[in-house]
C-alpha cells in the first residue's frame, strides 16, 4: 500500500511512498518513473549524486539508477538523519551506511529500495519484476527451474507464469541478500524453492551448497512475495544475523 505521495510531483516520478508490502519490519520506499521523459536534471530536482560511471551511461540505464537511489534515500531517512547518496561498490553493488542493511530493484517502470538497521539482520534482498513473458520463460527456463520444482507448478492456485516470476525473483532477491556475506557470485542453482504459499505469501527455499560458514548446504530459508498488479510482483528475503 503506497501511503505517501511525492510533493512536487515531476514528470519522471509518477508516484512516490512507503510501502507495506511484507510482514517483515523494513523501511520501505516504491516508485513508478516513466524512462520516455528522462532527463539528466533529474539528478539535480532528486537531490541524487550523479556518478560519472552512470552519466556515460544510455537514459534507460540512467533513468532506472536515479529511481532507485532516489527510493533509497527516502528509505534511509525512515531510519537515520541526514543519509548520504547510497555509493556503488567496485562490483556495482550499492554501499550502505555503517550498520544498515539495504537493496535496491527496479524493473521497466517501476523502483523499490528497503533498509533495515536491526542488529539481528544479516543481510536483506529485495527484487521488483514484470511478470515474464512466454517466450522468456521458454529461453531461460533450464536456467531457472531445478528439477525439484517443477512439482510447485502442479496444483497451485497462481499461474505457471507468476510461478515462474516469483522462482526468478527470489533467487534474485537472495543473491542481493547474501552477496555481502559471500562476496562472490553465484548461480541460481544455488537454491532449490520448495514451496510457494498462495495464502500467506511465503516462499520456503534451501541452500544446495555451501556459501559461507553461515550459509551451509541444506539450511532451510524463507522469503516472501508481493503481487503488485497483474503484471508486476516483488519479493523479499531477510537473513539472520546468526544462523
Amino acid at each position: 500500500m503506497i501511503t505517501s505521495a511525492i510533493e512536487n510531483r515531476t514528470p519522471f516520478i509518477s508516484e512516490l511512498g512507503q510501502a507495506d508490502w511484507f510482514q517483515s519490519s523494513n523501511s520501505l520506499f516504491y516508485c513508478r518513473f516513466n524512462v520516455l521523459v528522462y532527463n539528466d536534471i533529474y539528478y539535480e530536482k532528486c537531490v541524487i549524486h550523479f556518478p560519472d560511471s552512470i552519466r556515460k551511461a544510455v537514459p534507460k540505464r540512467k533513468a532506472e539508477f536515479l529511481a532507485g537511489r532516489f527510493c533509497a534515500k527516502k528509505a534511509l531517512e525512515n531510519v537515520m538523519k541526514n543519509p548520504a547518496d547510497v555509493g556503488i561498490g567496485d562490483d556495482r553493488n550499492p554501499l550502505w551506511p555503517d550498520k544498515v542493511k539495504g537493496s535496491i530493484s527496479h524493473c521497466n517502470t517501476s523502483a523499490v529500495a528497503v533498509v533495515n538497521n536491526a542488529t539481528d539482520i544479516g543481510g536483506i534482498g529485495i527484487d521488483i519484476e514484470h511478470s515474464i513473458s512466454d517466450t522468456t520463460i521458454k529461453n531461460i527456463r533450464s536456467q531457472i527451474v531445478l528439477q525439484e520444482e517443477i512439482k510447485l507448478f502442479l496444483h497451485s492456485s497462481l499461474t505457471e507464469t507468476t510461478i515462474f516470476t516469483i522462482i526468478f525473483s527470489v533467487k534474485e532477491s537472495f543473491f542481493k541478500a547474501a552477496y555481502p556475506i559471500v562476496k562472490r557470485y553465484f548461480d541460481f542453482d544455488a537454491v532449490t524453492v520448495l514451496r510457494i504459499d498462495p495464502a500467506t505469501r511465503k516462499i520456503l527455499f534451501k541452500l544446495n551448497y555451501d556459501l559461507h560458514p553461515t550459509l551451509e548446504k541444506g539450511m532451510l530459508l524463507r522469503g516472501e512475495f508481493h503481487m503488485l498488479d497483474d503484471d508486476r510482483l516483488a519479493t523479499l528475503v531477510t537473513l539472520p544475523e546468526e544462523m
